[in-house]
């Protein structure tokens, strides 16, 4: 059993065989679990990562009534990619048909892309209505961007892009209109739901749309891209030893972008 299945599954045991039983009981029991999981440099922020966990339990509470150990299961997967769920939107847990779904956020899929040494720079921008803008595919593509200054109520965004600068001095730009993201959010099971990041986080959601269009083109290890497809899994008791060696469970892993 490798590293992430044997933490989880230790972790699930935990949290269904000894008292107290109520879920935030349990996440409370797993500092030791996460310290573990997490990569060494961050495991002094263990308490930190559990604390998370417990905010947003408390701020959505509908994850009180998904099964314990996907809520769990989210937590370490969180933990082994190195993400913290919070205000930084590197991650969020997600409610859906009683089990408890780990998404990336646009910040996270950043952050693991920028793990790869043949990456020198990535980010998303958001271009809006009244944006001097122009895109140009070929040899040479050129992307001109000149945002309008716009008060505390921006107009909605009509497209989003992305860049990549490589380390060998290449680099890879990206652009997706509306209809494209729209298209994607509508493919997300309940994307209109009370906590749904595509409600709540649209413009994040749509740079992670491009982040992912892109991804089949950027130089990222084996391992980078498998953290990326954990996006959207459900870990259940028996099954989360899926995380590293099967498929695991997804609730629209390809679309969640």
């Amino acid at each position: 059993m490798s590293d992430i299945a044997e933490r989880a599954a230790t972790a699930v045991e935990a949290a269904t065989t000894k008292r107290p039983t109520g879920l935030t009981a349990m996440i409370e029991r797993q500092v030791d679990e996460v310290a573990r999981a997490l990569p060494s440099h961050l495991q002094h922020n263990a308490p930190a990562y559990v604390r998370a966990l417990l905010t947003v339990v408390k701020q959505v509470p509908k994850l009180r009534e998904c099964e314990p150990a996907t809520v769990l299961g989210g937590l370490m997967t969180a933990a082994q990619l190195g993400l913290e769920f919070g205000p930084l939107g590197h991650c969020y847990l997600v409610p859906r048909k009683g089990k408890a779904v780990f998404i990336l956020g646009y910040k996270g899929i950043l952050d693991l892309a920028w793990r790869s040494d043949r990456i020198a720079s990535i980010e998303a921008r958001t271009v809006r209505d009244g944006d001097e803008f122009s895109f140009v595919h070929g040899l040479k593509p050129s992307l001109y961007h000149r945002p309008v200054l716009h008060d505390a109520k921006k107009p909605p965004g009509i497209a989003w892009y992305g860049i990549a600068r490589y380390a060998n001095g290449g680099s890879y730009a990206e652009v997706v209109d509306r209809a494209t993201v729209e298209k994607h959010r509508a493919a997300s099971e309940n994307a209109d739901g009370q906590y749904s990041p595509w409600r709540n986080h649209y413009d994040e959601m749509a740079q992670k749309t491009v982040i992912r269009v892109m991804q089949p083109y950027l130089p990222l290890t084996a391992e980078i891209a498998r953290q990326i497809a954990w996006d959207g899994a459900v870990a259940r008791g028996s099954s989360i030893e899926t995380l590293e060696h099967e498929e695991p469970d997804y609730i629209d892993v390809e679309e969640e972008t």
